[in-house]
């Protein structure tokens, strides 16, 4: 039995120890973890498993041997004093009772008696009877009369109910040695995680904290230094998430920029299938075409009678016509003179309602809107503050002025006619903007010649209103930039040899002076057919102006500059007359003339236009002026 009590508190004390080492090592893996967590999360999370396994198992031989110590204790403390008493003891009574059962009975008796108070008090019976016999007596309870054979039964069972908790023990004591080994066997595995914790501990110090503490400053490399590295760590995940974030954004984004890029293609080209290729109208026709409408204007003008005394520049919608607006007083008088301000007068009124603009042929109530949209999305950088030539606003151009003839009809723009074949696609709106602006402009010429010549047949102004129309919507429809030009009044121009310059005043031998009266503007082109080398300038008609001598005292330098240039432009334009193709061009350029105007004058003239609509430093004027009244500005 000793060796039963001591064994039993060799695994009592084994276990105890084992429970100290695993309490220390799961509360230094649990140190180890909380070090370690920002980088080993894995490692902690089976060292809290481990530690959790271990705390159970803890708990369990706990109780176990809480529960099973104190009746241990007392069992074996009691077997190990009186179990050889009691055997010893029955065998005595035994023997005394076969010999003498009347002599010794009694005596037995007493002492099984004795033994029987022992076992129920345990140790306080103990320690009562070493006190002495008479506090012993004291406690003791009636005694009754029992048989030996009777209480050799009752120790007998006593015995067995004792052997068999000592065999439950016995069995208690294996599982607890098999849970001690389990726990040894895990105790080898956590120690080599330990060990491994610390090499990886090692690591994090060499390669972590030693590097951080010496990038910031710092000069120790403990893991309290891990707050800090666990800071910028986080910063740097979130970082790290919004770039995650950003990319996938922006590979997204670029995904569908290829997408649309690839759909606006595949548009352009549905674009460009399902538009109408405007038919190349030639040069040649474009010029006869202008140089007809010159010669119809010119004509008109020369019908015109008007008293000799009358002075055209009390008449308000004349003195303010583009064209003559900031003409000299002095250029103003002189039958001829008048004749070629009137002329300037009705090319006012075409220029404002019609060639002012690429939309003009859509009235006023649309022609300002769409031009103004057609400038803000090219700009205002070329001649009459239209938008530079370039591919992308002559297109624009071309396609807008063919869906306005769609909207508004073709025959209402060219001779004012509405037809019932006009379709449902007619919009009311640019029909009624269209009819306005023909109307206005025949108007505008009526009454203002019709005060100065009441007599005079003006059935010729609605063909030259149906010619100006018909002729703006071929010039805008194209793909190339045509666009009535003209210098400002003013403008420097120097002549140079031979002359081509036929001047009203009466200085003929003046060969330096400046723009007094412009008599019609020019016609230049801007590329080709096919809407490319737009950077190209071709002039097809020139524009016709009367030259002011400029008094010796006034030739400067400036002027000098501008004779060179002229020669450049004059050399220029013989080049360009000495070309095979403008052949036809040259001969268009000697067409009939009306009989009152002298041959020399009509083969003057192109030279002078020439020289004016090429020479760079001319300024065109604004062709959106504000209505005074009479539109002419």
């Amino acid at each position: 039995m000793r060796k039963i009590s001591s064994l039993i508190a060799d695994w009592i004390a084994m276990f105890r120890e084992a429970f100290e080492t695993a309490k220390s090592f799961a509360q230094a893996l649990g140190s180890t973890a909380d070090t370690a967590r920002p980088r080993n999360d894995l490692f902690l999370e089976k060292a809290t498993e481990e530690g959790r396994l271990i705390t159970t198992s803890k708990r369990k031989t706990s109780d176990k041997m809480s529960e099973a110590q104190p009746e241990m204790q007392a069992l074996l403390a009691d077997e190990q004093r009186h179990s050889r008493t009691r055997l010893d003891a029955v065998a005595a009574a035994q023997l005394a009772s076969q010999r003498d059962m009347a002599r010794s009975g009694k005596a037995a008796i007493n002492f099984l008696n004795e033994d029987m108070l022992s076992d129920y008090e345990g140790e306080e019976h103990v320690s009562q009877r070493s006190k002495g016999q008479q506090g012993y007596s004291k406690s003791m309870p009636q005694k009754r009369e029992v048989s030996a054979g009777d209480e050799y039964d009752s120790l007998k069972r006593k015995y067995w109910r004792l052997r068999e908790k000592l065999q439950a023990m016995d069995v208690e004591a294996s599982n607890l040695t098999d849970e001690n080994s389990q726990i040894k066997a895990e105790k080898k595995d956590l120690e080599k995680e330990i060990r491994f914790l610390d090499s990886f501990l090692h690591v994090i110090k060499d390669l972590l904290l030693r590097p951080y503490a010496e990038a910031t400053g710092h000069d120790r490399y403990t893991a309290s230094m891990f707050q800090n590295i666990l800071h910028d760590a986080l910063e740097a995940k979130t970082l790290k998430q919004q770039t995650i974030y950003y990319q996938d954004q922006i590979v997204s984004l670029h995904k569908k920029e290829q997408s649309l890029q690839e759909h606006v293609t595949i548009l352009q080209q549905e674009l460009l299938s399902n538009v109408e290729k405007a038919s190349i109208v030639s040069d040649e026709h474009f010029t006869q075409d202008f140089r007809w409408l010159a010669s119809s204007i010119k004509t008109l003008s020369r019908n015109i009678r008007f008293p000799a005394d009358i002075d055209l520049a009390d008449i308000p919608a004349i003195k303010s016509a583009r064209l003559l607006n900031n003409v000299d007083k002095a250029h103003w008088n002189g039958r001829g003179r008048k004749k070629a301000l009137i002329e300037a007068f009705l090319w006012s009124v075409l220029i404002y309602q019609v060639f002012g603009s690429p939309f003009g042929i859509a009235g006023p109530g649309c022609a300002s809107e769409i031009n103004d949209w057609w400038a803000k999305l090219f700009g205002r950088n070329h001649v009459a503050d239209w938008p530079l030539p370039g591919d992308l606003a002559e297109r624009w151009r071309s396609m807008t002025v063919e869906q306005v003839v769609k909207l508004g009809g073709k025959e209402a723009i060219t001779r004012g006619i509405i037809t019932t074949e006009q379709g449902a696609a007619i919009r009311q709106d640019i029909l009624d903007s269209i009819l306005k602006g023909r109307t206005s402009a025949y108007k505008l010429i009526t009454e203002t010649l019709g005060e100065l010549s009441p007599a005079t047949d003006f059935l010729q102004v609605p063909v030259i209103i149906d010619k100006a129309f018909s002729l703006a919507l071929e010039m805008n429809i194209q793909r190339c930039r045509l666009q009535a030009v003209y210098p400002k009044i003013g403008d420097l121009y120097s002549q140079g040899e031979p002359s081509y310059l036929k001047s009203n005043l009466n200085d003929e031998e003046a060969d330096e002076g400046t723009v007094a009266v412009i008599v019609n503007p020019g016609l230049v082109k801007w590329g080709d057919g096919h809407g490319k080398n737009l950077d190209q300038e071709l002039v097809l008609v020139p524009c016709d102006v009367i030259i002011a001598p400029l008094p010796n005292d006034d030739v400067s330098t400036e002027v000098n500059v501008s004779f060179s240039s002229v020669q450049a432009m004059q050399a220029g334009y013989d080049n360009f007359m000495k070309t095979p193709k403008s052949e036809d061009h040259r001969r268009s350029a000697q067409t009939d003339s009306p009989s009152y105007i002298e041959d020399d004058l009509v083969d003057l003239r192109p030279n002078l236009g020439r020289a004016f609509s090429q020479q760079t430093q001319f300024s065109f004027p604004n062709s959106e002026s504000p209505d005074n009244g009479v539109g002419l500005k």
